[in-house]
């Protein structure tokens, strides 16, 4: 069965959500720095939580922008992967979509399309827009709106919110070797119990 653009968005909006809580707390730690607006640019161009939070402590600090554009290039390599990974599947689809694929797929879309092919081995064009572009818009917002409220605060740094991208990937470590060393992922767990000897 072929999915739509809806039908990809529902399939991530628990991802969005993620991108949410994730995306103010990026706001909060970027406000004594950039402005909402600069945070919106910055969002909208380089599109990827661990460069932007890599950014802002960059940022922090006054480093070049030879530093910050080089630290963003290696830390955003996997994306390259990832969507070299994806591109069998649109083959047939134009040039200007497999930009628009390859420039707003994350390490979550990803996760949502592996996903989505162990269900369907036929991923449709619209429904990877519609999975791509509902975190896109979700990280994009919750950055501003959380630029926008740190503003607000005294001190954010008090808050240990750059932290808060750590967290979220040990909760998903957490969440995959529980369920791999448990049985109930017997997808993982070869990789998971040789790299944990």
């Amino acid at each position: 069965m072929e999915k739509n653009f809806q039908q990809g968005v529902r399939d991530a909006l628990p991802t969005a959500l993620g991108y949410i809580s994730i995306g103010l707390a990026c706001g909060v730690v970027a406000s004594p720095y950039l402005s909402p607006l600069e945070m919106g640019l910055m969002s909208l161009l380089v599109y990827a939580g661990a460069s932007q939070f890599a950014m802002i402590s960059l940022i922090a600090v006054h480093s070049s922008i030879m530093n910050i554009t080089l630290t963003v290039f290696f830390i955003n390599l996997r994306n390259m992967l990832m969507s070299l990974h994806t591109s069998p599947d649109f083959k047939e689809a134009s040039l200007l979509q497999n930009i628009g694929i390859g420039s707003l797929l994350t390490d979550e879309s990803y996760g949502v399309y592996l996903s989505e092919k162990l269900k369907n081995d036929r991923i449709t064009v619209p429904w990877m827009h519609g999975n791509n572009v509902v975190g896109y818009l979700a990280w994009g917002s919750s950055t501003i709106l959380g630029t926008a409220l740190g503003s607000l605060l005294p001190n954010p740094s008090a808050f240990g919110l750059d932290f808060a991208l750590v967290a979220m990937f040990i909760g998903i470590c957490w969440s995959v070797s529980r369920d791999a060393f448990d049985g109930k992922d017997d997808n993982h767990a070869p990789c998971l119990r040789c790299s944990s000897s």
